[in-house]
This record gives C-alpha cells, sequence and structure tokens, in this order.
C-alpha cells in the first residue's frame, strides 16, 4: 500500500483550468467516488487556489491513470492537459506537503486560517463516502494538529498578512487621511479578503472592488464595499487614491493605456499609488513610467518586509518537518505490527499449552502464580524483539526482522 498526492496549484497550474475545477468540485467528487479494486481510499482538496487528490493504492500506475481520466471525464478537461498539469508525489513528501498545506505555508497568503477548515472539510466529505482508510485518516488528524500548533506558536498568520499591512505603510493609509482617500481592490480571492479587512481597520470607508470573473458584486455584498464594473473602471482608478491589486488572473487587469486615461480624468493632484501583490502581476510594468503613479510590486514589498516575520515562516516550515518526519516514522513502524503480533501470539499459544499442563497438577492459586511469573517473563523477553523490531522498520529493514522470525519460530510456516 502506497499513498500518492495528484494535485496542481496556482504557483504553476493555469488558473482558468483551477476555475473549472473549482466549478465543477462535486462532479469531480463524484467522479472519484467509484475506484477500482487498487485504490483503497480518496481524499478531494478541491479549492479556488488547488486541485489535491489524495489516494491510497496498492498499484500506483492503475491509480493514477484512473484518477488523471476521471478528473477530466468530471470536470469536462482534456484527459492530456489533466496528465500534463497535475503533478505525481510520492513517499514521506506527501505528508511533509499535507501539513504545509493545512498550515496555510503552500498559499496565496502564507499563513491564512481558510484553509484548515478547507483540510478539515476534505477529510469529513471523504469520511461520509467511506473513502478514507486508517493512514488517510491518521495523515489529515495530524495535518490539523500540526497547522493548530504552527498557528499557535509561530505567528505566521501575521507575517503573511504583514505584507499588505507593510504596503500600505509605504504609501501612508493612516487613520489620519483615510476618511477623505478612496481606495480600489482588484480581485475577489483570498489577498482581496485581507486587503479589505486591512482598509477598514485603518479606517478607509470609501473602498470599491473590481473583477475580471464577474465576482465583485457578491464579494462586495459580503463586505459591506462598493462594486464596479468593467464600465466604471478607469472612473473609479480616476477618483482613487490607492490601488490594490491581487486578482491571480493571467494577463494584466490594468494597461499603461488603463491608468493614462484614468490619470487625465482626475481632478486632484494626488499621485495614484497602486500596489501589485498578484502572484501573476495585474498592472503592466509600464505604468511605473507614467507621471503622476506609483507602482509597488511584490518584489518592491520584500525588501520592506520585517525580518521577524521571514523567521516565522521558517519556524513554521521547521515544525512541518519535524512532524512529517515524525508521521513517517510512525508509519514505518506500524509495518512490523502484523509480525509483533504474530510473535506475541505464538508465545502466547505456547505459555497457554503448558499452563494447560499445569492445571491438571496443581490447584487454581499455584496455577494464577505460576501465569503471573510467566507473563511478567514474556513481557521482558519480548521487549527487546519488539523495540529493535520498530527501529528496523524505521530503517526499512523490516524484512531482515521477517525473516529472523522464519527462522527462530518458524511464523511463516504457522501463518500459511
Amino acid at each position: 500500500m502506497t499513498v500518492l498526492l495528484l494535485g496542481a496549484d496556482f504557483v504553476d497550474a493555469p488558473l482558468p483550468l483551477l476555475g473549472r475545477l473549482e466549478e465543477a468540485e462535486r462532479a469531480v467528487i463524484d467522479g472519484l467516488a467509484t475506484h477500482p479494486d487498487s485504490v483503497h481510499g480518496v481524499v478531494s482538496l478541491i479549492t479556488c487556489n488547488r486541485a489535491e487528490i489524495y489516494l491510497e493504492t496498492t498499484d500506483r500506475d492503475s491509480a493514477l491513470a484512473w484518477a488523471i481520466t476521471a478528473i477530466a471525464d468530471s470536470a469536462r478537461l482534456e484527459r492530456d492537459e489533466v496528465a500534463r498539469v497535475f503533478r505525481v508525489v510520492t513517499g514521506s513528501s506527501v505528508m511533509r506537503h499535507l501539513c504545509a498545506v493545512a498550515s496555510g505555508l503552500e498559499s496565496m497568503v502564507i499563513g491564512e486560517s481558510e484553509i484548515t477548515g478547507q483540510v478539515r472539510r476534505a477529510l469529513a466529505h471523504a469520511q461520509e463516502r467511506g473513502q478514507v482508510t486508517p493512514v488517510l485518516n491518521r495523515m489529515f488528524q495530524t495535518a490539523q494538529q500540526v497547522a493548530k500548533s504552527v498557528s499557535a506558536t509561530t505567528g505566521v498568520g501575521r507575517s503573511g498578512r504583514s505584507i499588505i499591512h507593510t504596503a500600505l505603510d509605504l504609501v501612508g493609509v493612516g487613520p489620519e487621511v483615510a476618511a477623505n482617500h478612496t481606495a480600489l481592490i482588484i480581485g475577489t480571492g483570498a489577498y482581496a479578503r485581507v486587503v479589505t479587512a486591512a482598509l477598514h481597520k485603518r479606517g478607509v470607508s470609501d473602498v470599491q472592488v473590481y473583477s475580471r470573473s464577474g465576482r465583485a458584486p457578491l464579494f462586495a455584498e459580503q463586505h459591506g464595499i462598493t462594486a464596479v464594473s468593467d464600465e466604471d473602471l478607469e472612473l473609479a482608478l480616476a477618483r482613487a487614491d490607492w490601488v490594490v491589486s491581487a486578482s491571480g488572473q493571467p494577463g494584466h487587469a490594468m494597461t499603461a493605456n488603463h491608468i493614462h486615461r484614468a490619470l487625465s480624468l482626475r481632478t486632484h493632484s494626488r499621485p495614484l499609488q497602486i500596489i501589485d501583490v498578484a502572484l501573476s502581476p495585474d498592472v503592466d510594468p509600464a505604468v511605473a513610467s507614467l507621471e503622476g503613479c506609483e507602482l509597488f510590486t511584490l518584489d518592491t514589498l520584500r525588501r520592506y518586509t520585517p525580518v521577524q516575520h521571514r523567521e516565522a515562516v521558517l519556524h513554521a516550515e521547521r515544525l512541518v518537518e519535524d512532524a512529517a518526519t515524525a508521521f513517517t516514522d510512525r508509519e514505518r513502524a506500524r509495518r512490523v505490527d502484523p509480525l509483533i503480533q504474530a510473535l506475541r501470539s505464538d508465545i502466547d499459544a505456547r505459555v497457554e499449552r503448558e499452563l494447560d499442563r499445569a492445571r491438571k497438577t496443581l490447584d487454581v492459586s499455584q496455577v494464577e502464580a505460576v501465569e503471573r511469573a510467566v507473563r511478567q517473563i514474556t513481557n521482558a523477553v519480548l521487549h527487546t524483539p519488539t523495540t529493535r523490531a520498530r527501529d528496523l522498520a524505521r530503517e526499512g529493514r523490516e524484512g531482515e526482522y521477517a525473516q529472523a522470525l522464519g527462522l527462530l519460530f518458524d511464523l511463516e510456516q504457522q501463518q500459511s
């Protein structure tokens, strides 16, 4: 049995494809519900920024082929495109990745808490469908525990949000000016939620949002701000003092022509300050050369990120690494549990035969005394072989242990 991860995320997968998978989430999960005999467990984690399928299988190649086809058919995508975009992770790297994802270390906004709940719900949905094996359950439960530890001890969530606050500090967004200024947010994803909260916290009441995806009205309603339509975008840019762009969609949401026309419509002399925190830049770099406009990019902002925030992320990464290593060691040790149980059963059977003989010649109290003594000796004798078995399993040498038991106790013959 082995656990595989078949996944794609915002780092290297086309965002339209991820959007299609999110829209087809229910269909994809349903498509993965009926699986071949070689697949024993499936947990699906599908969000706006990632699509990850965790599989426990006895046949790696057939499981991957089935999963790729099921995803493509369910989401109405080309199979070759799914096979090309989705990466395959195996071994201990699967657990390490899951812990990092649950802790928010693989998110667009480092340390965001929403993903922890999404991981929890992914496990719950798979449990409802009866698709969770003991190994997958232990993996996801451990990942959630790691996420709690990261959140409680590292402050990494504050570190992820710090880039927004750093940007707002650089452009001077504060209570003393916020009441008379206007902010425009481009995008409605995770960063947009953080930006909205940060602007409100700093006293900016006139906040607008625009999205090429058409989600601005719903986002605006949920956050108490104003939606901007395609037709009103340039006018909104003309009115804005600050623009924070974080759409994450391919291509430029704002070109130099957009901004040039918007600047010509402005009725005040304050510069238009644009913050582009999208991983795939939303703003045409040529905008930086326009008079009356200042552009701050992720590269600019990272230079101002406080050192303690970088250290918080490193601390979180160490916690994830340690937890993943400990989990892998425990799972490897579990491989010898059947062998240990076979050894104990063999010894217990031998002891019971001798006790049966004793019961024919000794009274009850004598038999009980003999049994206590024999059990104590048995436990003492088995302690070292049991401990050594788990040590060997962690080293990947459980086969040597099985061979030794076969030679010493003929367990293979007895179990066959």
